[in-house]
């Protein structure tokens, strides 16, 4: 995850080859409390209450991305398991 004052984004990376399988980007939902990271960690310093809104809303953010990417991986792996195959071939079973 790359998470940025206006933007997080992720991947779903293949851990064997690395490949890179999904992307998928959000506005950071801690951006209603400040639009950079000086307004949001005076908000935080507030109090315990407001530290926790920014954690629950960048947390929010990321499980939407996560939420995301295995929608748009299992949609197309979905996708791929139901391309034309190559018809098998006759087979000839000799009747008893």
């Amino acid at each position: 995850f790359d998470i940025g004052t206006t933007t997080v984004v992720g991947t779903l990376m293949d851990l064997e080859s690395g490949a890179e399988l999904a992307v998928a980007a959000e506005l950071n939902g801690q951006a209603v409390h400040g639009a950079d990271v000086i307004a949001r960690t005076s908000f935080g310093a507030q109090s315990e209450a407001d530290l926790e809104t920014l954690r629950v809303a960048v947390l929010e953010t990321i499980n939407g991305i996560i939420d995301r990417l295995l929608e748009d991986f299992a949609a197309r792996d979905a996708a791929k398991s139901e391309l034309p195959r190559e018809p098998c071939p006759p087979t000839t079973v000799p009747l008893p």
